[in-house]
Order: C-alpha cells, then structure tokens, then sequence
C-alpha cells in the first residue's frame, strides 16, 4: 500500500461531503477527549509523586559558630550539627535510635565485647577522591589520643587500642569488656593525608578546622562572614562522592543569628525554612512541628551522703511529693513525657517498673508520721533523734588493753595510756563507793571491786557518756542550673515541697560553675539535673559504686553491691534480650530504692516549612542529630509511571 503524498494528504479535506465532514469533526473531537481522558488517567493514577533532587534547606541557627574540625566540636552542638553532615563514621545513629554500620561494611564483637573488629565498605573516599582506608580510622584514633591535640574527646578514647589487620579491617581493644563502646565507634574519620602534615599542637590553629575535607553527605562550599570575621552564613552541598544513600536536597545553608528577636524577624521575612524551637510557647502558622524523643531526662538527684537522705523511707514519702503532671504541662506545655524510671524504658521501649509515686501527698505524710516525725510550728518535719555516743561494752578487769581502756582513764580523770593497771583499778574503786547507793549496795557490797562490770559500767555510761538529742528538720538545698526551664521546675518542686513541710533552699549555677565547682564534689543535697544515657542506654556511669566518688557521673552517691554486679554483667552481655532481662532487675531495685526522682523526658521540637518534605523526626541523641534523616529530606518531586498499574488487566 502505498502511503499519501503531502499534496494528497493537503487536499484530503475537499473530497468530503458536508455530512463527512461533520462524522470527521465529531469523532476527531472524541479521539482528541479520549486521548485527553487516557493521558490524565495515566498521570494520576498509573504515576505516582517521588522525591526528584534539587532544592534547598535554609536553617536559622541561634549561636555562632567555632571549628568544623570533629576533634574540637565536642562543646558546641552548632558545630556538631555541621561536622556531623560533613563528615563520615565508622557508625551511626538511625531515626529510629539504633547504631548502625555506615563507613563500616560489618563488624565482630569478640571477647564479651573487649574487642570490636570493624571491616570497612569498599567505596569509600574523601571529597578530594583520596581513598579513605584503615589508616585514616587509626590515625584518627590516635589524634583523638594525644595530649598535644587537646581534643575534649580524649577522656573517652583515652584507654582504647587500635591495631590494623588490613587495609580494610581495623581491630579496638579495651581494658574491660564494654558491649556498650559500639556507640563510640560513632567518631568522625579524619583524613591523614591532610592532617598528618600538621604537628598535632597546631591542629587547633590550623586552616583545617575553616576548610575542612570530609567523607559525609555535604561538603562545604562557602561561607559568608561578617566584618568582625563572624560567620553569618555557611553554605553546605551534596558530596557526589559519599558511599551511602545521596541527599534529595542540593544544599542546606546555615545563617546564624545573635539574638532570638533577629531569627524571628528573618523567619518572618521568609528567609528561614527550618530552626530549632529556641521560641518556648511560640507558634508558627506557617510551619510543621517536627517531634524528637532523646535518651534523655530531668530528674531530682538525692545525694546519699546527706543522713537523712540514707533513709529509704524518706526518700519515698519525698517521690511522693513531686506533681510531674504540672511539671511536664507547666514547663514543657505538655511536649514530652512523664518518667517512670531513671533508665527510661519508655525510650528503649522495655518493661515500665512494676510500682511506681505518683503525686500523692498523704501517703508521704503517712510514711513521715510512721518513722516518728511531725510538724513544727513553722510547718516543717522534724525528729527527736538520739545522737551517737560512746559506750563501754564489755567487762574491764586489771591487764585489760584497748581503746575503752583510754576512754575509762579519761573518764575518771587520770592518765589515759590504755593499760588497766592499779592506777585505773584504784580509780575505779573510788568510783563504785562514790555511788556506792546506786552500785555496790543493791549486790550487798561494802567496798569497791576495781572491776568495770554490770552496774558500775552502766554509771559509767550514764556519768561519762550522758545520752543527748537532737531535732533534725527535712531542710535541703535544691541546687540546679540556671536556665529559664530548670528554674521553673525548681521552683515547682520547692512549692509542692514547703507546702508539705520539707523545707527547700534553691540554689542556682551556671554550667560552666556547675561541672567545676558543683558536680565533682557532689556539693548539693538535691540535684536537679538532666541525663542522657545514649542510644544505647549506657547507664554503668550513672549508677556503678565505682563513680561515687569525687568527678564521678553517680549522681546520688547511691551504692548498692547487687546493682554493681548487674551492672558490670550488663556491659559483657552480648545477648541484647538478656540485656533487657538485666535493666529490669535494675531497674525494680532503683525504683524501690529511690536515689533519684525521675520527673519528666522532654521532646526536642523542629519546625519545618512544608515545602520542605521526607521522614522527618524520630529518636536522637541530640539536638545536633536533628539531620538524622536527611537523605529523605526532600524539596522537588517528579512523577513516576507504575508500569504493573498500566499494564494491569
């Protein structure tokens, strides 16, 4: 069949009749409208919307920023947001508060968790296309080693030993077996062929911690800087040489403000798409509300070192006395939740403990008046208490030696050498018929005996060591940082408190007061405190006899043999089910036991522009990992064709 010519095709139209024009028109029409209705049914329902790359995430940042060097980041979560997107791990964290390899292929725990062997991905390179390899892990861990770097984070690698196996595998050997270091494997890599050119004293001053080349999602691309040579703005772009999962997002630009009022104006402007809720009680319309849970909690700390505070009971009729409800609605308008247990099993999603105190005055009152306290005039409980005092036990005869030998002597007034000789009999004799009435006549005796025995020691004890008391008053001193939130749930604690005749003084610090001069030597009755146990609840630290002590992280001094051993078997057990076995038992005994008073975990609020899109949210150690999920972050979006749906019968 031969195919009409252009000339034909053009002349087509004449040949029709009036009628066959109208059928022509008519069904042209309907092709062109069924067309149509096939092309939108394809792209609505046989397509469906995707993440496409492309666009930008603004963040308003409050803070400024220091180093991009991870070796220095340690005090500042500004600089840790931005290093964490730069650089890479051998691990790391996901949204849903698990530690997983990344930089890591996979890994051998050995030994109950002495040792870690680590194998590394076969892709791995710098931003410069250097290959990244074994050498580069090892020599971070030495720099992070090294007193001359002065890295804050040489406390915790200190103890560590690093051994090569090849140029893929790595060996980390511990003191002590510790299943729990994995999340320290969670260290930023630093490349050697940069940095191995630099003496290690003046890695801190170096152009390094400006420029830095990593491993991570982002590099940098620029920064902006003010006149006093601040940065104002640093622009970050997607590292097209990171080994994992690219980023949707093109670049996250960070513009950083001094003061709250100018952040707010910006996000006014519409300058920001996303910044951390620095705004307590501020809405946004415009914005998402993006949720964190961290392994973290505000608790009251009972220091165990106080008398008072050693009585169990006591401490429970005080558990019983703080409204976490109105702590958690008044001070963090109800965004997180209340705690029952300081190792926080709502987070790890364990058992919750069997009991629990809930605000419930009477029942201290109930518990006070049983262990024989009342209340003052001034509205306070107070005791009468017998004080300690020195008693002679035991029969004294002449040749006796000992310490109540010495104080026998200075009782009655001679030359205390701790020998009973005639001396010390002679001055007992005289004793006994001094009180002869009350010593020798109700035994029928006339003279003494110089023998210290039943009634004479009983004289003794009662002429020598007379029984005094004392009143003591449930009066503490409540200390905690001073920042806006923890001064409102002091203030809370020190109203339910007063109202139910525990005295409270509330003392405030800084932070920088409160880890020098505070916490290391435990200088407060009542701490109130945050903790964060880590993704992977490490809660050794907190709880271990072994940091009662001077600069350790026991908080209360809380000391307790069985918690010990469960604690020291917690960290060898590789089985993460007899793990949870283990926290349980630990967790009854420290919630009976009642060191502490766990108040409330609250949640770390983002807010986020809506044209920014993805898997946002979930459990982070910090408010520096809020870009836990940022390869699903997303801006643009294209159409996908579901071809099973089109060819679908």
């Amino acid at each position: 069949m031969k195919f009409p010519s252009i000339f034909q095709i053009a002349r087509f139209w004449k040949v029709f009749s009036p009628t066959e024009k109208k059928l022509f028109l008519a069904f042209f029409v309907l092709f062109l409208l069924s067309g149509s209705f096939l092309f939108w049914d394809i792209f609505f329902h046989k397509t469906q919307k995707v993440p496409d790359f492309g666009g930008k995430l603004r963040e308003g940042v409050l803070g400024s920023l220091n180093s991009l060097n991870p070796l220095y980041s340690f005090y500042s979560e500004v600089d840790e947001t931005v290093v964490d997107l730069i650089f890479c791990s051998l691990f790391e964290s996901t949204k849903e508060g698990k530690v997983v390899p990344s930089a890591a292929k996979n890994y051998q725990v050995l030994e109950q968790g002495k040792v870690f062997e680590v194998e590394l991905r076969d892709n791995l390179f710098w931003e410069d296309k250097k290959k990244l390899d074994a050498e580069d892990v090892i020599f971070t861990v030495k720099l992070l080693q090294n007193p001359k770097v002065q890295s804050p984070w040489r406390k915790v690698y200190s103890s560590l030993d690093v051994e090569k196996i090849s140029d893929k595998k790595i060996r980390f050997v511990l003191k002590e077996p510790d299943i729990l270091f994995l999340e320290n494997l969670q260290f930023k890599i630093l490349p050697r062929h940069v940095l191995e050119k630099i003496p290690p004293q003046e890695i801190f001053f170096s152009e390094f911690n400006e420029k830095p080349i990593g491993c991570g999602k982002y590099k940098l691309k620029k920064v902006k800087k003010d006149k006093k040579g601040k940065v104002r703005e640093l622009v970050l772009e997607r590292n097209k040489l990171y080994f994992g999962k690219k980023p949707y997002l093109d670049e996250i630009h960070f513009l950083f403000f001094d003061a709250k009022e100018q952040l707010e104006k910006a996000v006014k402007k519409g300058k920001i798409d996303g910044f951390l809720d620095y705004f307590s009680g501020k809405k946004f319309n415009h914005f998402s509300e993006v949720e964190y849970s961290l392994p973290k909690f505000y608790g009251l700390f009972l220091n165990l070192q106080n008398p008072l505070l050693k009585e169990t009971q006591i401490r429970q009729a005080m558990a019983f006395l703080v409204d976490k409800e109105k702590i958690l609605k008044e001070v963090f308008e109800g965004k997180g939740e209340v705690v029952s247990s300081p190792l926080l099993p709502e987070f790890f999603g364990q058992d919750l403990p069997s009991f629990g105190f809930s605000f419930d005055p009477q029942k201290a009152k109930e518990i006070l008046e049983k262990l024989g306290f009342s209340l003052s005039s001034q509205n306070v409980w107070e005791k009468e208490v017998k004080k300690e005092r020195f008693e002679f036990k035991r029969d004294l005869k002449l040749g006796d030696r000992g310490e109540d030998v010495i104080k026998l002597q200075e009782c009655l007034g001679i030359e205390a050498n701790g020998i009973f000789g005639e001396k010390t009999k002679k001055a007992v004799i005289e004793f006994q018929e001094r009180y002869k009435e009350e010593i020798l006549k109700p035994q029928g005796l006339e003279k003494g005996t110089g023998q210290v025995a039943g009634l004479t020691r009983a004289k003794l004890n009662q002429i020598c060591f007379p029984q005094t008391s004392e009143k003591f008053q449930l009066k503490f001193q409540l200390v905690t940082l001073d920042e806006p939130k923890m001064v409102k749930v002091a203030q809370i604690i020190k109203d339910d408190f007063e109202s139910n005749g525990i005295k409270i003084e509330v003392r405030k610090f800084d932070l920088a007061t409160l880890e020098r001069e505070i916490l290391p030597q435990k200088k407060y009755d009542l701490l109130l405190f945050g903790e964060n146990l880590g993704l992977l609840q490490n809660i050794f630290p907190f709880w271990h006899s072994s940091q009662a002590q001077e600069f350790g992280l026991n908080l209360s001094n809380y000391q307790n043999q069985e918690v010990d051993f469960l604690l020291e078997s917690y960290k060898k057990e590789v089985d993460e089910e007899k793990r949870r076995e283990i926290v349980k038992k630990i967790q009854e005994i420290l919630t009976k036991e009642v060191p502490s008073i766990p108040l409330v975990a609250a949640k770390e609020r983002y807010f986020l522009h809506p044209k920014i899109k993805g898997n946002c949210g979930g459990k982070i150690l910090s408010s520096s990992k809020r870009f836990v999920g940022i390869v699903d972050w997303f801006e643009k979006e294209k159409r996908k064709i579901l071809w099973k749906e089109v060819f679908r019968k």
